[in-house]
């Protein structure tokens, strides 16, 4: 059964409509479980399906694929921010429209993805930018700075998500062009 966004529309009772977010969200379990390995420890699989249920995350369960977003709200303005987009990039992608219809609902000015180098790619060709980097610092795994020195010294790079590279052949990062004029 294909979910389109709308539990009302599946369920008579509010039971049921628990129960379906319950077996889709288990449905996708293993894609959602795989995606959280990325996020450095954030949240476990328990936690994402408690938000949910909570009304505290959005979530697109779809055929092959799941996405699970929530608002930041800023003082400025609004933001439907995905948290997680796992499964099918075809499937993914082509839900846009309906995101971006979503998104300006809820009075959000914009979408933004927390996610691996991976998604660049695609989402530019979507007309999506790089808008900032996001670097992270694992306190409890916090070397001396004498450590983390040598580290660099030795090519030993951190980026997103904890993902440690150390052949530095295998991680060219190109500056996007409208940054090198700056």
């Amino acid at each position: 059964m294909k979910y389109n966004g709308q539990l009302d529309m599946m369920c008579d009772t509010n039971l049921g409509k628990v129960s379906a977010l319950i077996a889709h969200l288990y449905n996708d379990r293993e894609r959602i479980v795989s995606a959280l390995a990325y996020s450095g420890g954030t949240h476990t699989f328990d936690d994402v399906a408690m938000l949910v249920l909570q009304n505290k995350l959005m979530y697109w369960p779809l055929e092959n694929s799941c996405i699970l977003g929530e608002v930041y709200s800023y003082p400025q303005r609004k933001d439907l921010h995905f948290f997680i987009s796992a499964g099918d990039l075809a499937e993914i992608t082509a839900m846009q429209p309906q995101m971006i219809e979503t998104a300006k609902a809820l009075g959000c000015s914009s979408l933004s993805i927390s996610g691996r180098p991976g998604w660049i790619k695609p989402l530019g060709k979507l007309g999506w930018k790089i808008h900032s980097t996001h670097l992270w610092l694992d306190l409890t795994a916090l070397q001396s700075a004498e450590e983390s020195i040598v580290d660099l010294e030795q090519g030993n790079l951190f980026c997103d998500h904890d993902i440690s590279v150390k052949d530095k052949e295998k991680w060219q990062w190109q500056q996007p062009a409208e940054w090198q004029s700056q």
